[in-house]
């Protein structure tokens, strides 16, 4: 398995120049970070926020070597207060997943996209949260929201996809 320390926020991923067979990543898109999760088959390795330029710089680079993407869709609901807290905006998370949808698909990489009700349902599940999972078991513990959100939509996708039928 890959060894790669969790660093918090960065310019540059530091990832090794090559990946490993079977790796993917979980992604939380934002305007201002981009949470990522790097899994190796069902093990979560790091964590790390990057800049969306940065993030976009990076996979664009690595892409082909990837196994799938994760993400968190970005939806604006009829009436929900962060619609309207979204007046003037560029909608830079929109942009973030425009360049994720568009490189995965020249690359031929398969996407899962999830609500963020969806997988965030995990965060009410005594498993998912301490004392079973303690903070520490975490790999983006203490490296900001999206981090912890990327996390979340990796632990989804095992469970809903990868997993299924395996006792998740």
């Amino acid at each position: 398995m890959a060894q790669l320390t969790n660093r918090g926020r960065s310019t540059t991923p530091p990832v090794p120049d090559r990946l490993p067979e079977g790796f993917w990543l979980s992604i939380d898109p934002g305007e201002v970070h981009v949470g990522v999760t790097f899994w190796q088959v069902v093990e979560p390795v790091r964590c790390q926020e990057f800049t969306p330029e940065t993030f976009g710089d990076w996979l664009e680079t690595h892409i082909s070597e990837l196994e799938l993407i994760a993400y968190e869709i970005f939806m604006l609901y009829p009436g929900a207060e962060v619609g309207r807290n979204q007046m003037g905006s560029t909608f830079g998370t929109c942009e973030v997943i425009g360049v994720i949808k568009h490189l995965a698909r020249r690359h031929d990489v398969p996407l899962f996209g999830f609500q963020a009700s969806a997988h965030k349902a995990l965060y009410k599940q005594a498993e998912y949260k301490p004392p079973v999972k303690p903070l520490r078991a975490w790999k983006s513990y203490g490296l900001g929201s999206h981090c912890k959100d990327s996390e979340c939509v990796g632990e989804y996708h095992l469970r809903r996809i990868r997993l299924k039928g395996k006792g998740y």
